[in-house]
């Protein structure tokens, strides 16, 4: 037998692996080996000079995306974005979570422009005047003078449309929800009350003289006044004859608030008239009216209008009626104690909806500022990337 031929290891090594082409390995080796190949490498070989979107490791395809691509002399270039995408992007979320994700953005979207949006300036302010009048009226109130200023606040905010809808019609459908406590839901005046409300300060005004309990205070009061020396037992006394469904006020500014009221209106005399005062004053008010060249029906009257008479009204009635004077100042008390009581319930209302009109508008401030970081990023990298693939190349 001749004598094998003499090879180095490292030479026989080379000659095992030779392709096809010109090299001495069989063609039943090579085919053997190409079995052994997996489906990715299969394809990389049979597609060479196409772009592929997946790699193998140890047999299984990648948990990675890696966008490249395989020129035909087999060199595999990756872009710097390409690089940084497949280390840290891991493949992308099911087109259907994508789309529940991408939903649940545009309405996010949405609806924080229309809270942004949806309440007016002048709206904002009458909402933001309000909620600090009630705030204020929790302490050292003046009972007569919160009455006034509830009229003012309370029709202006009525008189809001936050995101197109009438006040009105939006409490009066949170009020009517079912299963709320019975201080909170509507009741047979609460429709009038809020119309009236809506209308403007005079309208108001006349509405909470006509729904005040002066016939039951007329005797507390008088019995209160008659006293030579009244101490703040009998002060707090007064008070407590108001019988509300939230707490009274009874710190020092309230007590010297019904100690004015009977020291003004000479309590200890006997009150002429002792009903509502609301019809009563509608004759002063045309009068009023008259002077000042306006509607003389509250109702024709505009928001302006209804405020100018209602500044005037106090002066005349103490100048042309004393007894009706007199009594509207106990309405006052009672409609002060009124607002001090109920302002809070509407409060809870309207500063959420404050609370979530600035919240929103700075996630839209941030979101733009954001949107507009992300969109020059982006176009730097693009510019770099192309830079980079220029020098590669």
């Amino acid at each position: 037998m001749a004598a094998a031929p003499n090879q180095t290891p490292s030479n026989h090594h080379a000659q095992q692996h030779r392709c096809p082409s010109g090299d001495s390995v069989g063609q039943g080796e090579h085919a053997s080996h190409r079995n052994h190949l997996t489906p990715i490498h299969q394809a990389s070989r049979q597609e060479k000079g196409k772009p592929t979107d997946k790699v193998s490791s140890a047999g299984n395809e990648s948990r990675y995306r890696l966008p490249a691509f395989v020129p035909r002399s087999g060199t595999l270039l990756l872009q710097p974005a390409t690089i940084v995408n497949t280390v840290f992007m891991p493949n992308p979320p099911p087109a259907r979570k994508s789309k529940l994700t991408r939903l649940f953005a545009i309405l996010l979207l949405l609806g924080v422009v229309l809270i942004t949006f949806g309440i007016s300036g002048p709206d904002e302010a009458a909402f933001r005047a309000f909620d600090e009048s009630v705030d204020r009226w929790q302490t050292n109130p003046e009972f007569r003078a919160v009455a006034i200023d509830y009229c003012i606040g309370g029709s202006r905010a009525m008189m809001t449309r936050p995101f197109l809808i009438p006040a009105k019609s939006t409490i009066m459908t949170l009020r009517s929800a079912p299963g709320l406590p019975k201080k909170y839901a509507v009741n047979a005046t609460s429709a009038l009350h809020y119309q009236n409300f809506s209308r403007g300060p005079l309208s108001a005004y006349l509405h909470l003289c006509s729904e005040q309990d002066v016939p039951d205070m007329i005797g507390i009061i008088e019995a209160a006044g008659r006293k030579p020396r009244r101490t703040p037992d009998d002060l707090r006394q007064v008070l407590d004859g108001f019988h509300m469904d939230f707490p009274v006020a009874h710190d020092a500014g309230a007590m010297a608030s019904v100690e004015d009221l009977l020291a003004d209106t000479d309590a200890g005399k006997t009150f002429a008239i002792r009903t509502n005062i609301g019809p009563m004053l509608l004759a002063p008010i045309a009068q009023i009216a008259a002077d000042l060249h306006v509607p003389a029906n509250p109702k024709d009257m505009s928001a302006d209008e209804q405020r100018a008479v209602l500044d005037r009204l106090d002066r005349y009635l103490k100048s042309h009626d004393q007894e009706l004077w007199r009594t509207r100042q106990v309405s006052d008390l009672c409609g002060g104690v009124w607002a001090q009581v109920y302002g809070p319930p509407y409060r809870a209302v309207v500063a959420p909806l404050l609370i979530a009109k600035e919240v929103c508008r700075w996630v839209l401030v941030g979101g733009l500022v954001i949107a507009i970081f992300g969109v020059a990023r982006r176009r730097s990298t693009t510019i770099i990337d192309k830079l980079l693939t220029r020098e590669t190349s």
